[in-house]
């Protein structure tokens, strides 16, 4: 089953058809914004890049902490979801590093966790996290609680 299909996939995401990514005045595919997904399971960071991507966000996933480190800083990045629990690195780790980085430190965070990590992302907060998202998702409140963290961002930026 896809994500076009709907229902629900294997690793627990519900899901229902997405809407095509929005096209501009010439026709191109309009990207809302540069996603970094780290998750040290490849069968997740798919999922959630596929879900993202079809609603227009340009993702790049990473399934090694190290790489994805690299790549926010080589690479213009708008919001970073992120597992907790990796054998490499924890995101808590992860997210200290790249806030504490005065290149990545300005990118929106997002930790994507399970119900039993929840309490733990509650205090992702110390060590700069916007928030969490509660594995599994749903498609609807992964892309509200994207859209809402990158506005805010935004009008951080702009005021």
């Amino acid at each position: 089953m896809t994500v076009a299909d709907g229902g629900v996939d294997p690793a627990g995401a519900r899901m229902r058809s997405l809407p095509r990514a929005e096209r501009g005045d010439l026709g191109q595919e309009v990207v809302a914004g540069r996603i970094l997904v780290l998750d040290d399971k490849p069968r997740i960071a798919s999922l959630i890049s596929l879900v993202l991507s079809t609603a227009g966000y340009e993702v790049r996933a990473e399934t090694d902490p190290h790489r994805a480190l690299a790549t926010a800083r080589a690479e213009r990045i708008d919001l970073v979801l992120c597992d907790i629990v990796m054998p490499a690195m924890s995101g808590y780790d992860f997210c200290e590093r790249l806030k504490s980085d005065p290149a990545t430190c300005g990118i929106p965070f997002l930790f994507v966790t399970s119900k039993e990590e929840r309490e733990g992302a509650l205090t992702g907060d110390i060590v700069g996290a916007d928030g969490y998202i509660e594995k599994p998702f749903d498609q609807d409140v992964l892309l509200a609680k994207v859209r809402e963290t990158m506005e805010r961002n935004a009008r951080r930026r702009s005021g």
